[in-house]
C-alpha cells in the first residue's frame, strides 16, 4: 500500500485528524530548554557564575532524563508500540524518516505530556529503522529498557549535585 492509496485505511483517517495540542518537537524543545534553563538559573543563584561546563552537562543530563522517560514508556507500553508499528508498517514502507518526521509533528495535548501513551510514536517510528524495538525479547529493547530503569536516579542526582555544589 502506498502513502497515496490510503483513503479507506483507519490509520490514514486517524493520522490526518487534527488534534489540539503542541507538536511533539515543540514539547521536546520546551522540556529541554526549560529544565536545562532551570538548572542554569539555580546554579547561578547558588554560585553567582555561569559555567559553560555546567550548562552543557546539564543539557546533556536533561536530555538523558527525557530519553529515560521514553525508555520507561517502552517498557510500560511495549505492546501498544508493537501494534502501532504493525499498523503503520505498510504506510511507511521504505520511508523511515517520514515516519519519524510525522511523529515529531504529532500533536500532544498539554494535559497528556507526561503520559507514556502519548509518546509511543517515538518507538513505533524508530521500529522502521530497527524492527527489534517492536519485540520485547530483542537486545536493543532490553538494553534501552535497562538504561531507562538504571540511569534515572544517577542522572538526577548528578544534575542536582552539579547545580548546587
Amino acid at each position: 500500500m502506498s502513502r497515496a492509496d490510503v483513503s479507506n485505511d483507519a490509520f490514514a483517517v486517524s493520522h490526518l485528524r487534527v488534534e489540539k495540542g503542541l507538536p511533539a518537537w515543540f514539547v521536546i524543545f520546551l522540556v529541554l530548554v526549560g529544565l536545562s534553563g532551570l538548572h542554569v538559573v539555580l546554579h547561578y543563584h547558588e554560585h553567582g557564575v555561569l559555567s559553560l561546563h555546567h550548562i552543557v552537562i546539564s543539557a546533556f543530563l536533561v536530555l538523558n532524563l527525557l530519553i529515560n522517560f521514553w525508555e520507561l514508556g517502552l517498557y510500560f507500553t511495549g505492546d501498544t508500540i508493537r501494534q502501532e508499528y504493525l499498523d503503520r508498517k505498510d504506510y511507511y514502507k521504505n520511508q523511515p524518516t517520514v515516519a519519524a518526521t510525522d511523529m515529531f509533528k504529532r500533536k500532544i495535548p498539554l494535559h497528556k505530556v507526561f503520559s507514556f501513551k502519548q509518546w509511543t510514536g517515538i518507538w513505533a517510528s524508530y521500529c522502521h529503522f530497527d524492527v527489534g524495538y517492536s519485540r520485547r525479547g530483542s537486545f536493543g529493547y532490553n538494553i534501552d529498557v535497562g538504561n531507562g530503569f538504571s540511569t534515572v536516579l544517577p542522572a538526577t542526582l548528578f544534575v542536582f549535585g552539579m547545580t548546587y555544589e
